[in-house]
């Protein structure tokens, strides 16, 4: 009898054994495989556990990174102190200039966007738009207002926060690119004031290549000098009409810079509202 117990304890221990090899074989072959399937797909699993298919992120710069409503402000500031403008026009108050310049210039924008005027005619109307807003009229004002800013302006460094610790981060597991609507010259200099130059290995502008987002010829291009495709492509940036569904227009995911929380339904494929959340999902 207690040889007979001895053998079908051994028997159960000797199946309990070859089940957890079982288990063991089979866990570490579905791991090998999955791993397969990401290599040769370019699939990376992040913290949340969903497969993301990216290699390239592809970033506006304005508003997005380089922190345009703040470098702007500050530039503005000492164009305003250094001309004595507020003495001279007591009229006008530094803050109402400040907010009068973002309102006009996004408008004027929004029309070089749209291919309604060009650099030169935005250049020489935007400070003009300003002054005549408090009700000056005087073209050499405005000139020297443009050409100060325009050489001020990209020399300021202020990023939005967390931007170095994201494009550090992502600069390790992605290829990082800029797509922007800005001038040659002014976006060179602002990502190399800022210290942002070094994390990409793509610069797109409208100006040198001939279109503007949300044309898709411009993403096309983007791509084609990146080496992506847009199954493996993810597109960041602040403006729905020229960033995210420009790029969805090309089949680019896309994913909505929304620091002030002011959007108010999901047109994007992500949306956040702080730089560091990209470490997170990426």
């Amino acid at each position: 009898m207690f040889v007979l117990l001895a053998h079908l304890w051994w028997f159960i221990l000797k199946a309990c054994f070859m089940a957890m090899s079982l288990r063991l074989m089979w866990t570490k072959s579905l791991k090998v495989i999955l791993l397969k399937i990401n290599q040769l797909k370019g699939w990376f699993l992040p913290l949340n556990n969903q497969f993301v298919k990216y290699n390239h992120i592809f970033f506006d710069l304005d508003h997005t990174l380089w922190d345009y409503d703040r470098n702007a402000a500050e530039a503005l500031q000492e164009l305003i102190d250094s001309s004595g403008l507020v003495v001279k026009y007591p009229q006008i108050t530094t803050n109402r200039f400040v907010s009068t310049y973002h309102q006009k210039n996004r408008l004027i924008w929004e029309q070089y966007n749209q291919n309604k005027i060009t650099k030169q005619q935005l250049r020489a109307s935007r400070f003009n738009l300003v002054l005549q807003e408090f009700g000056v009229n005087d073209p050499d004002l405005a000139l020297h207002f443009e050409n100060g800013f325009f050489v001020l302006c990209p020399s300021k460094t202020h990023t939005f926060p967390h931007a170095h610790l994201a494009l550090n981060y992502l600069s390790q597991h992605y290829q990082l690119h800029i797509i922007t609507n800005g001038f040659d010259e002014t976006q060179a200099k602002k990502m190399m004031s800022s210290n942002i130059d070094k994390y990409f290995k793509k610069v797109v502008t409208s100006e040198s290549m001939g279109y503007r987002k949300p044309d898709s010829r411009i993403f096309e291009f983007a791509m084609q000098e990146a080496g992506a495709m847009p199954s493996n492509s993810l597109m960041v940036g602040d403006n729905i009409e020229t960033d995210i569904e420009g790029a969805k227009a090309v089949g680019i995911d896309q994913v909505l810079f929304d620091p002030d929380r002011v959007a108010t339904c999901q047109t994007s494929t992500f949306t956040i509202s702080c730089l560091s959340e990209l470490t997170k999902m990426l």
